[in-house]
């Protein structure tokens, strides 16, 4: 018999999953722009005495593309690839999607800007997903969490969060917490959000004294209602709790879609086999090569996949087309 997931919950542990499951993420998503990243050739610097006097020239207005299927997106040519790379991060949804929602700010509730030692801080969003130890064999996958279960296991996290922020040594230094706040920003079919924020204040011994610094923290945390972490087979995997279709395989992935920012895809599409629903992501990324060598700009395919009896989630990528970008290089950094 398989177990309620009530039962199942009161084992099961929060885990921190970033970013889980998220779609293809494109080359140039680390935090560094495509200008910083790809570079043309070295030349002369220009004549300062000038430049000063030249005109600010607007950035031109991006190209358009609309893409009504998988086959429009094959059909972007070489230059149309390159175009897209090396513009990517100019781009948004809105840009290529007129049928997915901006999801990063889901509940009205603006993320909290900080100064942090001088430097402009805003709180991040991140997704996080339970873990159970429980073998999906004994999960019942077509029953949804209870709400109230699940939304007892957030509040416990989001309480652990500030105290284990909290820990003074022997010696009188470490650290403690004050102004704590935990947040509830709202619930939709996909998640709960929680805004985690406290002010820390770190004693450190130097040169023999001890001393204080107080910074603002602010985390941002959406649930995922409907995954688990749970093993599967060989592995542990996520699971996808509650009925799948075409519909609901749709919204958990422009969910997560939306969450990434969407940079840098194109196009997406849900169909059907025997066995599985099948979310696929078209997107355009930058790739390295070997050092000296140019940047190459690829459309590639993300498919993340749905089984129809075990609910396991797994994924699959491929390049369906590449070319170099002109007057590129690349050279690792050399820190």
């Amino acid at each position: 018999m398989k177990r309620s997931i009530i039962t199942v919950l009161a084992l099961i542990t929060l885990c921190g999953c970033s970013n889980q499951a998220a779609p293809l993420t494109n080359g140039l998503s680390d935090g560094s722009s495509s200008e910083e990243i790809i570079q043309p050739e070295r030349s002369d610097p220009p004549d300062s005495s000038s430049s000063s006097s030249k005109e600010i020239v607007q950035p031109e207005e991006l190209r358009q593309f609309v893409f009504n299927s998988a086959e429009d997106v094959m059909a972007l040519s070489n230059d149309d690839i390159i175009y897209i790379a090396v513009n990517d991060r100019r781009y948004s949804n809105s840009d290529f999607f007129s049928d997915i929602s901006d999801g990063v700010d889901l509940f009205g509730i603006p993320l909290l800007e900080m100064d942090i030692n001088g430097k402009s801080r805003t709180e991040r969003v991140e997704t996080y997903m339970f873990q159970t130890d429980i073998p999906i064999e004994e999960l019942n996958v077509n029953e949804p969490i209870p709400d109230d279960v699940f939304k007892g296991y957030t509040d416990e996290h989001c309480a652990e969060m500030i105290s284990y922020a909290n820990f003074v040594r022997d010696d009188g230094t470490g650290r403690t917490t004050k102004d704590e706040e935990i947040i509830f920003c709202g619930e939709n079919d996909a998640c709960l959000e929680y805004s985690i924020r406290y002010t820390s204040i770190d004693k450190t011994r130097i040169n023999g004294e001890i001393v204080t610094t107080e910074t603002p923290r602010a985390y941002r945390r959406c649930f995922l209602k409907n995954e688990l972490m749970t093993p599967a087979g060989e592995r542990t995997g996520p699971v996808y709790f509650g009925e799948l279709s075409l519909e609901s395989v749709k919204a958990a992935g422009d969910f997560m879609l939306s969450l990434s920012g969407g940079s840098g895809y194109v196009y997406r599409e849900v169909s059907e086999t025997d066995d599985a629903f099948i979310y696929s992501l078209y997107g355009v990324t930058t790739e390295t090569g070997e050092p000296g060598e140019c940047f190459r700009a690829c459309l590639a395919r993300h498919d993340h996949i749905y089984d129809k009896e075990t609910h396991v989630l797994s994924d699959k990528g491929v390049i369906l087309k590449e070319t170099e970008i002109p007057g590129t290089k690349w050279y690792p950094e050399i820190w």
